[in-house]
């Protein structure tokens, strides 16, 4: 995990913390860095479950990226 310190004189302690190089190295990985981004409606006060109850057919790639 990478993350980057910078001094910033407008943040109430002075400095920002930022994983932006991490997170793209994480879209890189998962093969989401050409996608197209569009705007999606969500319904409100909707609850989600952590899963559909399907199990993922490889998770390998997921493991690498959750750990």
């Amino acid at each position: 995990m990478c993350i980057e310190v910078a001094y910033s004189p407008k943040s109430p302690r002075g400095y920002l913390l930022s994983q932006s190089k991490h997170i793209a190295y994480i879209l890189k990985r998962i093969r989401l860095t050409d996608k197209n981004i569009v705007d999606t409606s969500i319904e409100v006060n909707t609850k989600y479950s952590s899963s559909n109850g399907l199990p993922f057919s490889n998770p390998t790639l997921y493991h690498t990226i959750v750990k």
